[in-house]
């Protein structure tokens, strides 16, 4: 009998995708060595949550698409209880204040037309147009589209405008005339392609008995705490920055900002794009080249607690999303103790404003008690509240979600190619098949998948 040799596995991110690949890898019953390398000192990448004083922050994502099931997949297999919002309803911020959104909006698409109908964020015009869609018959170019094309030829340019346009910004943060559609939301161009209209299609689509989000009772970074936790059998090294990954014979090493050398037989680069562009520079220039026109979004979260009666607004919804033309500062504001209970102790409300999609905005270059101010003054202009706040948190994302412009889908296919040309090398993460948090586990385990079928039992 031949001797089962032990493969030595290098994951570098602490990420959503890198922790979820490392539990995978571990779990799989394989003889594999797993490092797992993090350059900041925590682990959850753009999970962030922070608790103080009974309040629970959430400085980078909120909540989970539940229509995705790899998310709850995992935190079944980890025994969290997925929590729900308590409430669905939310507004848009318009020149003229908040509107309510109407609850006839389900994933950018109307489920309910007739909601729709009653808004009053449309004209009679806008609603007429918006009902037409019925009509416009599917897209018979195969090119990309855009996100603005997209629902500017199914739905009119006003809906498209004052409620489209807004929830996409909420979504990505990005340009919808530079967006992908196809490769933001494919399933929309599926559903176009089998029914000819989207409203035909959610018509005739089953309604989700739950709610469209799910978040975790104590906040999303239980979901890091949990896998973590159960990684005993992986060597995790935070505050270890990656400098470069260079071949060594059949294998890899993996040089540290510590001047540390990992030796590897795998190496699974689970960070950004603009990261692991520069971490495989020195193996693969025109690799690091194609990773490196991924572009990010920015944001700068701004986390204020108060006094249940310092707001004197009712809080009746999960928050708003600002419309393009409202001229203000903030991008989104999340009543963070309305969306989800626990969120904050008795008689006291959080609530997140976020400021800025761009890394060129000027609320970059201020100070924290500037972006603090801004945040309440946003607040006093929406809600009211006077009060200075009891605790505020500041958070920059200087890039946090990657945005797939035209092109991502071709340009995907010749990432991979280029990765296929280093056997034992492999990719994962939000750059490349979706952003959300459900999108980065399947991510994560579409690599494990292949790095076990790439090597058996036989091949270890």
């Amino acid at each position: 009998m031949g001797v089962t040799r032990v493969c030595r596995a290098v994951i570098i991110g602490g990420g959503v995708t890198g922790l979820t690949a490392a539990y995978h890898l571990q779990e799989s019953g394989k003889p594999f060595e797993i490092t797992l390398l993090e350059q900041s000192d925590r682990l959850g990448g753009c999970v962030f949550t922070e608790r103080v004083d009974g309040f629970v922050m959430e400085h980078g994502a909120d909540a989970f698409v539940a229509r995705k099931p790899h998310a709850l997949a995992l935190c079944s297999l980890l025994d969290l209880p997925v929590q729900s919002p308590q409430t669905r309803t939310a507004y848009i911020r318009r020149p003229d204040g908040l509107v309510p959104l109407s609850g006839g909006f389900s994933g950018l698409v109307p489920a309910y037309p007739g909601t729709v109908l009653a808004s009053p964020l449309l004209s009679l015009k806008g609603k007429a147009r918006l009902l037409w869609e019925w009509m416009v018959p599917a897209g018979q170019d195969a090119a990309e589209e855009s996100m603005e094309a997209f629902f500017v030829r199914r739905f009119g340019r006003e809906a498209y405008t004052r409620v489209i346009a807004p929830l996409i910004g909420g979504l990505s943060g990005g340009d919808p005339a530079a967006l992908s559609l196809d490769a933001h939301l494919p399933h929309l161009r599926i559903m176009e392609n089998k029914h000819g209209s989207l409203l035909r299609a959610a018509r005739h689509s089953p309604k989700p008995a739950g709610s469209a989000l799910c978040s975790l009772r104590g906040g999303l970074g239980t979901l890091i705490d949990a896998m973590a936790s159960r990684l005993q059998r992986v060597s995790i090294c935070k505050s270890m920055p990656v400098q470069a990954v260079r071949r060594q014979g059949a294998g890899y090493v993996v040089e540290t900002g510590s001047n540390k050398l990992h030796t590897a037989d795998v190496v699974l680069i689970a960070v950004p794009a603009y990261a692991a562009a520069s971490i495989l520079a020195p193996l693969d220039a025109p690799l690091a080249e194609a990773l490196g026109t991924i572009r990010y979004s920015a944001a700068i979260m701004v986390q204020l607690a108060y006094r249940s009666p310092d707001v004197p607004r009712v809080l009746d919804a999960s928050g708003y999303i600002v419309a393009p033309d409202a001229g203000c500062k903030a991008v989104a504001s999340t009543w963070s103790s309305v969306k989800f209970s626990g969120r904050a102790p008795d008689n006291h409300v959080l609530l997140r404003v976020v400021l800025a999609r761009k890394r060129t905005d000027v609320a970059f270059a201020m100070d924290d008690e500037a972006l603090t101010a801004l945040a309440c003054a946003e607040l006093q202009d929406t809600l009211g509240v006077k009060a200075a706040p009891m605790l505020s948190r500041v958070h920059r994302w200087h890039r946090s979600l990657p945005q797939y412009a035209l092109g991502h889908l071709e340009r995907r296919a010749q990432i991979d190619d280029m990765r296929k040309a280093h056997s034992g090398l492999y990719l994962a993460g939000a750059a490349f098949n979706g952003t959300g948090i459900p999108d980065c586990i399947r991510s994560a385990q579409k690599a494990v998948d292949a790095i076990l079928s790439d090597y058996t039992a036989s091949d270890v």
